[in-house]
């Protein structure tokens, strides 16, 4: 027997077996992963300070554990994921077109 401990679920009947729907299949004891600046910065490969601008605008929300400021991993995957859209090129046009008599 496998007991799962979720937030919420669902049972429904299918058939002759049950089936249960999980809403949020994390445990409710489960503590997500804590990064420090540090740790963003590296796994992302920019600076600490690059990591705190990126903070300030609120892009990437903090947690303060005792004073320290620490960030979800599931937040700076999200910050990822969130700028994957390619981004529009720009053309570089001619200032002046030349007219022909």
């Amino acid at each position: 027997m496998i007991t799962l401990t979720c937030k919420s679920y669902r049972a429904r009947v299918d058939g002759e077996s049950v089936v249960l729907e999980i809403d949020d299949a994390q445990p409710a004891n489960f503590v997500p992963q804590l990064m420090s600046r540090t740790d963003v910065a590296s796994r992302l490969k920019i600076s600490v300070r690059k990591v705190a601008e990126i903070a300030q605008s609120g892009r990437l929300p903090i947690i303060r554990v005792d004073g320290s400021v620490r960030f979800k991993e599931e937040d700076v995957l999200r910050l990822l994921t969130e700028n994957r859209a390619p981004r529009p090129r720009l053309l570089a046009l001619p200032t002046r077109i030349k007219s022909q008599v």
